[in-house]
């Protein structure tokens, strides 16, 4: 069998030395790379010295213990926004109703989570995780914003058929000459009055076709019914006097 050159054994074993030597300094180096880095545990123990009011209304005792959780700066940091990330769960569902104050949707949590992105020295981990549970408040708040909007359109146009057909009967019971002397018998933009049934509804505004679809959903005898049911209820909305004593 022919045996291995020396020059070539000798380099081979060069190599190989030169390999094992090149792999335990990268070793090394990685080592201090890692000692150096900041330990993700100390997001988990980071504190900041961020205090707010534990406002908000509304829930169980726990979510109390939760918002009291959020408020504490003396609590870790991570723990405040598992806390708030509950919070927020509840707040941002009957936020959006209509009428409420958009700018109290979820008003605390909201401050909170600004004022952590605002602080010098919170992990960029927990920083991303604020933005991300702060963009889910402004989402609400603007689509709070766009309900509110569409039910003022839909009160007014339910103030608009109010009236006509208030107008309808008049005319058809031979009135209107007499009624239209005054403007008591009218709906006024300021008068409390509620929705009659299916108002608002969730039939998209405006529709497409405005007869159609509100002769599709509502029926217009049943319709009309319900229109002349409408009263305001803050004063006295005695408009069917104009028709006369038999009615």
């Amino acid at each position: 069998m022919p045996t291995m050159p020396e020059e070539f054994r000798r380099k081979t074993m060069e190599g190989w030395e030169k390999a094992k030597a090149d792999k335990l300094e990268r070793r090394r180096q990685n080592r201090e790379k890692w000692a150096k880095r900041r330990d993700w545990s100390d997001d988990n123990e980071h504190k900041i010295a961020v205090a707010i009011e534990a406002n908000g209304a509304g829930g169980s005792r726990s979510l109390a213990a939760l918002r009291t959780i959020m408020t504490d700066p003396d609590t870790p940091l991570h723990r405040r926004l598992d806390a708030a990330e509950v919070v927020l769960a509840f707040e941002l569902g009957p936020g959006a109703a209509v009428g409420a104050d958009i700018d109290q949707i979820a008003a605390g949590s909201y401050q909170f989570l600004n004022a952590v992105i605002d602080t010098a020295g919170t992990p960029e981990a927990l920083r991303f995780r604020c933005l991300k549970m702060i963009a889910s408040v402004e989402n609400a708040r603007a689509a709070s914003k766009n309900t509110v909007a569409e039910h003022a359109a839909k009160r007014e146009l339910l103030l608009k058929l109010v009236n006509s057909e208030r107008v309808r009967t008049f005319r058809a019971a031979g009135v209107w000459s007499e009624a239209v002397k005054t403007d008591a018998w009218a709906l006024k933009n300021g008068d409390d009055f509620p929705w009659p049934a299916d108002w608002p509804g969730d039939w998209p505004w405006p529709p497409a076709s405005f007869s159609t679809a509100l002769e599709k959903v509502f029926g217009v005898t049943a319709f009309r019914e319900q229109l002349r049911a409408v009263k305001a209820t803050n004063r006295a909305d005695d408009w069917e006097r104009f028709l006369g004593p038999t009615h």
